[in-house]
């Protein structure tokens, strides 16, 4: 009896080790590995609503934050319209350290803009940003 017991508790035992080391195997997602700023220079990122502060979308009235936004990992950004056509805003890009925040200093149009960076990871990037006497969030995802 004593050794059929210890079989299955030392069974069980196993059993729940391989069980727990499965499940932080299969937890552990890309946005775990990359950075912020390298989840940002990863792809190319499409702009999908504008959205005021209670969630309303209020794309129509913020046509300028619309289109196609190009982070490079060397600090230089670009973006384009929704057609992929150039907007002629390029310039330089950073995150703070820790992370929240994204700065741009347009070297074309000459701005510099400081956004709260709402969410981040490898399926979206919103951005809290104030336009126009609102406070707004953009939403965008990746494209290739």
């Amino acid at each position: 009896m004593y050794y059929f017991r210890k079989t299955i508790l030392s069974r069980w035992t196993l059993w729940s080790i391989s069980f727990i080391m499965l499940c932080l195997v299969v937890s552990c997602s890309k946005d775990d590995e990359m950075s912020r700023a390298e989840i940002l220079s990863s792809t190319r990122w499409k702009s999908t609503a504008v959205k005021d502060s209670v969630g309303v979308d209020v794309t129509p009235s913020f046509q300028n934050f619309m289109g196609l936004a190009t982070y490079n990992r060397d600090g230089t950004y670009e973006f384009f319209t929704l057609d992929g056509a150039p907007r002629g805003d390029r310039g330089l890009w950073a995150l703070t350290v820790d992370g929240n925040k994204r700065i741009l200093n347009s070297t074309t149009l000459n701005y510099t803009r400081v956004v709260d960076i709402v969410e981040l990871n490898t399926r979206i990037f919103t951005y809290r940003v104030n336009a126009s006497g609102k406070t707004v969030t953009v939403e965008h995802v990746p494209i290739q």
